[in-house]
């Protein structure tokens, strides 16, 4: 996980702590979740689905399922040229497989690096070509 994650899920944890020592038996010590109320019971999915359209709104994006966020971190690992093997472990795939199929709508920046790519290669085997043919 990002170091950032990692923070941000140690502050909430230190305020759970907290939670659970005000609250002691009313707390619901045996669910352990990360994402609770502050009493420890579970919180309602559209909890969760409405904050995510708050903020949405916030930032003045047009409203999204909330899965997308799940694509939107895979598309920034791929622009970042993580390993496809982590990334598959990241979203809990079977194989490399999976991931490559499910991800194969890629971002304009890739697309725009991988062309940039295969026309440098092209360029090479051009340069090849013609010296070869122009200059053997």
């Amino acid at each position: 996980m990002a170091d950032t994650t990692i923070n941000t899920l140690k502050t909430h944890l230190i305020i759970q702590n907290q939670n659970k020592l005000i609250l002691k038996d009313v707390f619901r010590h045996d669910l352990n979740l990360i994402l609770c109320r502050k009493d420890g019971e579970p919180m309602p999915k559209s909890s969760l689905f409405d904050a995510f359209e708050r903020i949405l709104k916030r930032a003045e994006v047009k409203s999204l399922p909330i899965h997308s966020l799940r694509h939107t971190y895979v598309v920034l690992l791929m622009e970042a040229e993580t390993d496809i093997k982590y990334i598959q472990k990241q979203l809990g795939h079977g194989s490399n497989q999976i991931t490559a199929d499910v991800y194969t709508h890629v971002s304009n920046k890739i697309k725009k690096k991988n062309t940039e790519q295969v026309n440098l290669r092209l360029n090479d085997v051009f340069k090849l070509y013609f010296f070869t043919y122009f200059m053997g």
